[in-house]
């Protein structure tokens, strides 16, 4: 093959093994940042919880 047939082809393969990889890359980030959201969600409804319990024993019920 000549050198202007193999660099397009060159390039061409070149550019979806990027996007390709991105794509991966993206799609760890979006699992990684559910996943915080999610302790988050659950550390503030321990919190709730715990200032609820806490509001029930000061009024001595």
């Amino acid at each position: 093959m000549k050198l202007r047939t193999r660099l397009p082809l060159l390039f061409l393969l070149l550019a979806s093994s990027l996007s390709l990889s991105a794509c991966n890359t993206i799609r760890g980030i979006g699992e990684d940042t559910e996943k915080a959201g999610e302790v988050i969600q659950e550390e503030a409804e321990d919190a709730s919880d715990e200032l609820k319990d806490d509001g029930t024993a000061a009024q001595g019920g």
